[in-house]
């Protein structure tokens, strides 16, 4: 199975290189922030497109093989591959080359495998249930394994989202934490923020108001590498399949952190 999304990310990946810094049609979802290009969604196309092919290779029946993308894909089956085909859409579209495909493959709500493709760096992120998490480049593959940092030795994350209660509530933790560590970030793509948390770039990684597609990969890799991916009340973070428009409030920390974290989250 992970050679069915790593074949299929990086598919999705050449579509986005090839729209990088070019002109194209763009549109917005929900709000003014919430952009759309024909990259995203003919990532996702022929993602889709790949993922099928070679599962069908594989003798299993096209109604075995289900989907949930972020550019309003929803179909039911056996096999669910959840996949964001362009993370990091704005920072895409301003010409900022901090962006990802991912995708992972889930079946009875359990994960299988997940990956995260930066195309422009041709590097892989991969985890298998049980497996451990890597990171590919170059062809070299080197265990991802996250240590444990005091507040005050790490750099954190979080992400300011567009929603207004939950933006003032982000705001609040912001500022309580930002005299209690190095620093904070926000870098506009979660997938990349997670992966850099399994290289203890980032200490923990904080996000409110995703979706599943946002960290269905990540979680894999995260927590294969020893971390834990929870809720803002500490429990492992968990989805509904039958409604993917579902947003989710998380943090990406070392297990030993959870308790000591969970306080500025309130």
């Amino acid at each position: 199975m992970l050679d069915i999304i790593e074949t299929a990310a990086k598919s999705g990946g050449k579509v986005l290189t090839h729209y990088f810094r070019k002109i194209y049609q763009t549109s917005h979802k929900g709000n003014f922030r919430n952009i759309v290009t024909t990259a995203d969604l003919e990532s996702q196309k022929i993602i889709q497109q790949t993922i099928q092919r070679m599962m069908q290779k594989k003798a299993h029946k096209a109604s075995d093989i289900g989907f949930i993308g972020e550019e309003n894909l929803h179909i039911s089956g056996d096999y669910q591959f959840i996949i964001d085909p362009l993370d990091g859409t704005t920072n895409f579209a301003s010409g900022l080359d901090l962006f990802t495909v991912s995708i992972a493959a889930y079946t009875q709500g359990k994960p299988i495998c997940g990956v995260v493709y930066q195309p422009l760096h041709d590097i892989l992120y991969f985890a298998e249930k049980d497996k451990g998490a890597f990171k590919k480049i170059n062809n070299r593959d080197t265990k991802l394994v996250v240590n444990h940092q005091s507040l005050n030795q790490m750099v954190i994350t979080a992400h300011l989202t567009s929603n207004p209660l939950l933006r003032q509530q982000m705001s609040s933790v912001v500022t309580k934490l930002a005299s209690k560590t190095l620093g904070i970030r926000h870098l506009g793509v979660i997938t990349l923020e997670q992966c850099y948390f399994t290289e203890n770039i980032f200490g923990v990684v904080i996000n409110a108001n995703h979706y599943i597609w946002d960290t269905a990969a990540t979680q894999l890799i995260v927590e294969e590498a020893g971390g834990i991916l929870s809720d803002w009340k500490g429990n492992r973070l968990t989805y509904d399949f039958n409604n993917p428009t579902l947003s989710y409030n998380s943090m990406s920390c070392h297990p030993d952190n959870l308790k000591s974290l969970l306080p500025y989250l309130k």
